[in-house]
């Protein structure tokens, strides 16, 4: 997927903006667990509103709820484009995104029993005229590659949920869930009579039986005005960021920029992240390698007139 596209705002601020992604399957030893994720970006919200988002399910229906929630997020963003378009402060995209994440969760809960063990992160990055929204359900992440005339900087704009932070852990044990470590020494959530739901994730949609123990599927909401240090910004899933750090994907993208190769970026910047896990399995003797996905959107700011 690869789109270009010129927005411009109210403040006569041009953002170009390129977009490429790519995803490749991981591997492991039962394979149906593999493929889960879905991505998008959407060029026909509105010529000042920019969307992309990355959906990585997991569970045995996990690739069935990413691609349902794929298709229902771009027919909500479409539908109240008007009201989207106008969004300037960060607490009007919090809530607009926290209840409608709230009525997907609602319909799974009630409609769809085959989601109780199965679910979605959500990572999605939505741009109002020069002004960035970074949203995060889960342990995706976004980062913004950023240069001035000294130096290459790379800036967190997401944190990860995952059942090891205090206050996640805090809001699981207060709804009767434990963390506890299981037969392989990796921490998981579990209820009070030992039932284990296999995720190291403290926020999603779908995981029914996660929700009824603190599991939430309220999203956190990031934000930034974006400025001529800006560069990229880039989303990706937890099997990126297990096996690379973020300065080290901030230093192979700009290093494609420098030598004219954008736009395979996603594709190469994949390659690497595969070939780290197949070194890291060969050190430790395994054999699984997480599904990887990328999105890139090189932005380059300028002011009109």
């Amino acid at each position: 997927m690869e789109n270009d596209k010129i927005f411009k705002s109210k403040e006569q601020i041009i953002i170009e903006s390129e977009i490429i992604s790519y995803k490749k399957r991981g591997r492991k030893k039962k394979m149906e667990l593999t493929d889960q994720i879905y991505y998008d970006a959407l060029e026909d919200i509105d010529p000042n509103v920019k969307f992309f988002g990355i959906y990585n399910g997991h569970g045995v229906r996990g690739m069935f709820l990413a691609e349902y929630f794929k298709k229902d997020i771009k027919k909500k963003l479409i539908e109240d484009k008007n009201i989207i378009s106008k969004f300037k402060e960060i607490k009007e995209v919090k809530f607009y995104f926290t209840e409608y994440f709230k009525s997907i969760q609602n319909k799974i809960s009630k409609d769809n029993p085959e989601y109780y063990y199965s679910g979605t992160s959500v990572i999605i990055v939505l741009i109002i005229y020069n002004k960035m929204f970074a949203l995060n359900l889960g342990d995706s992440r976004c980062i913004i590659g950023q240069k001035t005339e000294n130096e290459k900087k790379c800036k967190a704009m997401t944190i990860e949920h995952t059942i090891t932070r205090d206050e996640e852990k805090k809001r699981i044990y207060e709804n009767g869930g434990e963390i506890k470590e299981d037969n392989n020494g990796i921490l998981m959530l579990y209820t009070k009579n030992n039932n284990c739901l296999q995720i190291e994730i403290s926020r999603s949609l779908g995981d029914t039986f996660g929700h009824e123990i603190g599991v939430s599927c309220e999203p956190d909401v990031f934000e930034k005005e974006l400025n001529n240090e800006d560069c990229f910004i880039v989303i990706g899933n937890s099997g990126i960021w297990n096996i690379m750090k973020n300065n080290e994907v901030m230093e192979f993208i700009f290093n494609k920029m420098e030598t004219n190769d954008k736009s395979n970026c996603s594709k190469l910047l994949i390659q690497e992240c595969w070939q780290k896990w197949e070194e890291k399995n060969l050190a430790e003797n395994k054999y699984d390698i997480e599904d990887l996905a990328f999105i890139i959107d090189f932005i380059n700011i300028k002011k009109s007139g």
